[in-house]
């Protein structure tokens, strides 16, 4: 399913990152740190299995490595409602981990910085720039070639919507069900930095039913 393809995304991307001695955070399920190099984290810190492997790369410079033999199992949210607050905390987390990681971003830390601006920064601020691209579309409508991007547009988010209330397992169901995942993921970053802002995101949450 459509789920599967994401993960399967992310999955090479971890690969591709640990190729380069570039891996971001690690999977909160399985992941292991030597006693000695673990880093006391703030008891507000929202995603801590991202938080804290960069902190320990951050003060001794220790490499985080992709192991693909090491296997987790995981049931998915029961539900859409469950996945969005999922992603949403996520998201409220990203933006939180931003001031508390920012010399990361710096180029002296060569691949490591360039996949956390290219893998996480960017992925985080899209809502903004899918906000700020349907705006300046809705100010030069009477121009037609933004005439015909702005309906692309449109009828992007319409797939996104019938993606979310029609069912079906054919290949256009397939794609509809694309858009609704990006748009939904993006639309969960858009509450995320909210509730970030709002300091309405703590470091505990609700465990999502299983």
């Amino acid at each position: 399913n459509v789920d599967s393809m994401y993960w399967k995304y992310e999955t090479f991307l971890k690969s591709c990152e640990g190729r380069l001695d570039a891996l971001l955070g690690s999977n909160g399920p399985i992941y292991a740190i030597r006693r000695k190099d673990y880093v006391p984290i703030s008891p507000d810190t929202i995603i801590d299995d991202f938080t804290i492997p960069l902190l320990i790369q951050l003060k001794f410079g220790k490499r985080v490595i992709y192991d693909p033999t090491a296997v987790a199992r995981e049931d998915s949210a029961p539900n859409v409602q469950a996945e969005f607050r999922r992603r949403s905390r996520i998201g409220a987390g990203g933006f939180q981990s931003l001031s508390r990681l920012a010399p990361l971003l710096s180029p002296k830390y060569g691949w490591t910085s360039f996949a956390f601006w290219q893998h996480k920064v960017l992925r985080w601020f899209c809502p903004a720039m899918l906000f700020i691209a349907f705006v300046s579309n809705l100010l030069l409508l009477d121009r037609t070639p933004y005439q015909l991007l702005f309906a692309m547009q449109v009828g992007f988010y319409a797939a996104a919507i019938l993606g979310a209330v029609t069912s079906g397992s054919g290949l256009i169901h397939r794609l509809l069900r694309l858009s609704t995942l990006f748009t939904s993921m993006n639309l969960a970053l858009t509450v995320g930095f909210w509730k970030w802002i709002a300091g309405g995101q703590r470091g505990t949450w609700q465990r999502t039913a299983r």
